[in-house]
Parts: C-alpha cells; structure tokens; sequence
C-alpha cells in the first residue's frame, strides 16, 4: 500500500466514500465549491484529497483503480488525453489548460462577484485591465507549448541522469560527444522557433476566450497578473481569498458537462440539487 493510500484509508476510517484525488489544495478548493452547488450533501459520498501534483495522481490511480481523479489539461493535445485515458480510465482532465483557468476570464470573474463588490467599479475599465497585456501572455503561452516537449524528449533520452548514473561510459570521450550531439539535436533552436512562431499564429488567431481557457498558462496569468487587477479595482485581499470569493459565487461553468456523468456513473448514489 502506498503512503498516500495509507493516508487516505486512515482519513475515510472504514467509511463508504468514493475518494477523489486531485493535484493541490487550491483543486481541492474549487471541486468543493462546484460539488456544493451540483450535489445534495455531496461530502457523505466523496473524499477530495490533495495528492501533491499531477504525477502523484497518475501513479496512485494505477495503483488504485477504485479511486478516479480530476486533474488539469495543462499542454496535453487530445492525442495525448485518449492514450493517458485509454490505460487509465478513472481519470478526469478538466477541458481548460487548468483550474486557475477558470478564475482568469473577466467576464465570468464579473458575474460571480457580488454586487456590494463591484457596485463602484465600471466593467470595461476591468476588463480592459485583465486583457490588457494579452498579446504579451499569448507569445508566452506559444513558447510554454513549443518548448515544454523538449524536456520530456530530453529525459527520455537520459538527461541529465546519464551524467549521474553512466560512470563507466563517461570515460569514452566519443560517448560523451555523441550524447551532446543527441541533446543538441532534440532541442533543435530553429525548428523549435519555427514551431513557437506557428504556434503563436493559431493562438493568435483564436478568439480572447479560448486563448484564457486552452492555451495561456492559467496558474501563471491568475498569480502574476489578474490577481493584482482584483487587488487594484477591488481591494486588498490575498490571492487565495479572491479565488475562493469567485469559486463560492459563480456559476457551474457550462463545460463541466462532461465531467459529471463520469463523477455520477463512479459514484452513483449522487443526486443532483
């Protein structure tokens, strides 16, 4: 038994919940919030436990299948969701890049804040405010998803641990120039540019929606640049409060359709409010 299953077991001591795990506590945040307004007394059947990122959710859902979890999209194509699904299949990938995602769009950050909030602030001002470096975070999320690849292909290859682990074969020096040839060769500065500047076309042409839910870096945009701009047209508040403030007020977003007929076929006795 793994040490997070031995926490869990522990923390539902011989109860029937059906356990959820989910990459962080700001995930475990926002599922509750959506669970409280789909669900009747939705907390005596399920468990959201923290599994400490999104690796620890993938292993622990190999190890126990009769767990499933909600994790984020992050740069996966669809390609890369149906073969992780097609071996894991108590797995959730939310539709946007992630769940700060859902804290990021101007639009729904208005409509989920309370009037007394917002009664003194002019909408377009704020929304002019949040998009107003779009372009800035849309070359941004083009050179993440052009350059992220290369460190998978690098490890695959055995970066860095060859250096570590190859004692032996490091004395040939033509092993050595071979591997740095290889790395070389996979990082590849120009087709790796040439890939960031298609990218940046077909993110650019897409609408502003769909460049704050698929494509730009959620977390990052949330932390360094939206939540100041709740801070400068609403008032000092932690980061974590503004979150937790827009989770509990808006709405169910419209494409999480697809995840609750995979939450209600796992845990069936489920009813809706």
């Amino acid at each position: 038994m793994s040490e997070l299953r031995e926490k869990i077991v522990e923390k539902i001591a011989g109860s029937s919940k059906k356990v959820i795990l989910v990459e962080g506590k700001d995930d475990e945040i926002a599922c509750k919030h959506l669970f409280d307004k789909k669900y009747h007394h939705w907390e005596r059947l399920l468990l959201v436990f923290t599994a400490g990122g999104k690796i620890n959710v993938i292993n622990e859902l190999k190890r126990s299948p009769d767990f499933i979890g909600i994790i984020d999209k992050d740069e996966w194509s669809e390609e890369d969701i149906n073969s992780i699904k097609a071996e894991i299949n108590n797995l959730i990938v939310i539709p946007r890049y992630c769940m700060e995602s859902y804290l990021v769009n101007p639009d729904e950050i208005w409509g989920a804040l309370p009037g007394n909030i917002r009664q003194n602030v002019n909408y377009e001002d704020f929304k002019d405010a949040v998009l107003e470096n779009i372009e800035d975070w849309t070359k941004h999320s083009a050179l993440w998803h052009a350059v992220l690849p290369l460190y998978s292909k690098l490890k695959k290859s055995g970066f860095n641990q060859v250096l570590l682990n190859e004692i032996e074969k490091i004395k040939d020096e033509s092993f050595i120039k071979a591997k740095l040839n290889q790395w070389h060769n996979i990082l590849d500065p120009e087709n790796t540019f040439q890939k960031y500047r298609a990218l940046l076309s077909e993110i650019t042409g897409a609408s502003i929606e769909e460049r704050l839910h698929r494509w730009i870096h959620g977390k990052k945009f949330w932390e360094v640049h939206v939540s100041g701009k709740m801070v400068e047209f609403f008032g000092q508040k932690s980061r974590e409060k503004y979150a937790n403030e827009i989770w509990k007020h808006r709405l169910i977003p419209e494409d999480w359709e697809e995840i609750w007929p995979d939450l209600e076929n796992f845990q069936p006795k489920l009813k809706e409010n």
